[in-house]
């Protein structure tokens, strides 16, 4: 099943029927966003949307290679074009024609290298490093990036024409902690996926729910579906309990939100201690946890 069915959030709706709208048509796409919220996954949609589906999807990681490096990956380069060019390489550009190129982190282009590209989707047409004779390209352009591309544009880093090239349909993806409805049919469907996998049936307790909808998700919808894998496997049953995300809070990458995992776990406990005025038993019932593993955490997050 698609993830897509699974929204919920009435922005990201909205975004999602554009999206839909938008991606069968062949224009290019904009998808801006932190990491992990689905661009990558909405890239490959927009292409099996179009009528390119049958061609080559083709990604490319722009901020994993330096300039010389992109340039041979993207255009290709005939033989003895540099020191090690032993044969001819076809580049992308080449390789997709008839089907859909994604570039990734488009934020971490150089200007020499976004003219470059904007030649190619102005003319048409590109040189193989080393050649002498163009040739013709015809693909559908799908960018993603991870910063406002307008603010890069204002602060002289990205060029305002290959934006208004790439971006004929520009989408804002919104982090997870703004979608608290989905973050729920997200983690439910992970399980599934990995209950199959493991050939058992999991579900998430009451308690293990409440904690999902406090974490803050920096790392978006990756880090929820790789924090439900990490609590499959910690878990002493098929029953998900707040403590076998334990092993994932600890592995947080928290460069995407204000608050740690570690954080809001803390504070839930806090609350629940709280409700039962301290009784740790009680409160140990509630997070579905035991008491001695809940007389850690409190030692630990010194509550």
């Amino acid at each position: 099943m698609s993830t897509i069915r699974l929204i919920r959030n009435p922005a990201m709706k909205k975004i999602i029927g554009r999206f839909k709208r938008m991606a069968s048509n062949g224009v290019s796409i904009l998808l801006e966003g932190e990491t992990g919220t689905g661009k990558n996954f909405l890239a490959q949609q927009a292409h099996l949307l179009s009528d390119r589906s049958q061609g080559s999807f083709l990604p490319l990681i722009c901020g994993a290679l330096p300039d010389t490096l992109f340039e041979s990956e993207l255009f290709g380069y005939e033989k003895g074009a540099f020191t090690g060019a032993g044969n001819e390489k076809p580049g992308l550009v080449e390789m997709v024609r008839g089907g859909t190129l994604f570039l990734d982190e488009i934020e971490n282009l150089s200007l020499s290298a976004q003219g470059k590209l904007l030649r190619v989707l102005d003319e048409k047409k590109f040189l193989r490093l080393g050649a002498l004779e163009e040739i013709d390209v015809a693909f559908r352009l799908v960018c993603a990036s991870n910063k406002s591309l307008k603010y890069l544009i204002e602060s002289g880093a990205f060029r305002k024409d290959l934006y208004y090239r790439i971006a004929a349909v520009h989408l804002v993806i919104p982090p997870l902690r703004d979608r608290a409805e989905d973050i729920l049919p997200l983690a439910n469907h992970f399980l599934e996926q990995k209950s199959k996998t493991m050939g058992k049936r999991f579900t998430l307790s009451r308690a293990a729910e409440e904690l999902l909808l406090r974490l803050p998700w920096p790392g978006n919808v990756r880090q929820l579906r790789d924090a439900i894998a990490i609590a499959v496997i910690s878990a002493e049953d098929t029953l998900i309990r707040p403590a076998d995300f334990s092993m994932a809070l600890e592995h947080e990458d928290t460069s995407a939100g204000d608050e740690s995992l570690a954080a809001a776990e803390k504070r839930h406990i806090a609350n629940v201690l709280q409700t039962y005025q301290g009784n740790r038993t009680k409160a140990a019932r509630a997070l579905q946890i035991t008491e001695t593993t809940l007389r850690n955490k409190i030692k630990k997050y010194g509550l």
